[in-house]
């Protein structure tokens, strides 16, 4: 090996260790402050280099987004259940919840009817935007032979916004 070859490993050994110690979320400049405090004479371009040519990239961490912002207190919707989310029997009661999902063509939101007695979700419908009419329970999709009862989600006067908004 040529000690060109035995530099270059002993600083990936030493990119490595930085990249690891940062749970991968320090990109090649952080990684070369960190290998610079240390004493370690590298450049920020062999550490870049390092790092993609054995495919590592920086994590990059998403600042939070409060998307439940309290409304109108007059538009609250009342707690028909009292906060007690268990049943006795399949069907009895029905809950739902609107996750909004990140995807690459953009946000989704799943409007879900979930059974408190089996945990299943047992209906679901899907839209591009919060503000969306949700169907009736007759055009919820449906989980196996289950049939919802009457239920509809008034998104418009939810209290909550959507991200990014």
């Amino acid at each position: 090996d040529t000690p060109t070859t035995i530099r270059h490993r002993e600083l990936t050994d030493q990119v490595k260790t930085m990249f690891d110690s940062s749970d991968g979320i320090f990109g090649h400049r952080m990684v070369h402050t960190q290998l610079a405090a240390d004493e370690v004479t590298v450049s920020v371009g062999t550490v870049a280099t390092i790092m993609a040519e054995i495919g590592w990239q920086a994590r990059r961490t998403r600042a939070f987004k409060r998307t439940t912002i309290p409304g109108d207190p007059d538009k609250v919707f009342k707690d028909l259940i009292g906060r007690d989310f268990t049943a006795e029997t399949p069907g009895n009661r029905l809950v739902g919840d609107i996750p909004y999902l990140r995807t690459n063509e953009g946000w989704l939101y799943l409007a879900t009817v979930i059974d408190l007695c089996t945990r299943m979700i047992v209906g679901w419908a899907k839209g591009s935007a919060l503000n969306t009419p949700v169907p009736a329970s007759d055009d919820f999709e449906t989980a196996s032979n289950t049939s919802v009862i009457r239920c509809c989600f008034d998104r418009l006067n939810t209290p909550n916004t959507p991200p990014g908004s």
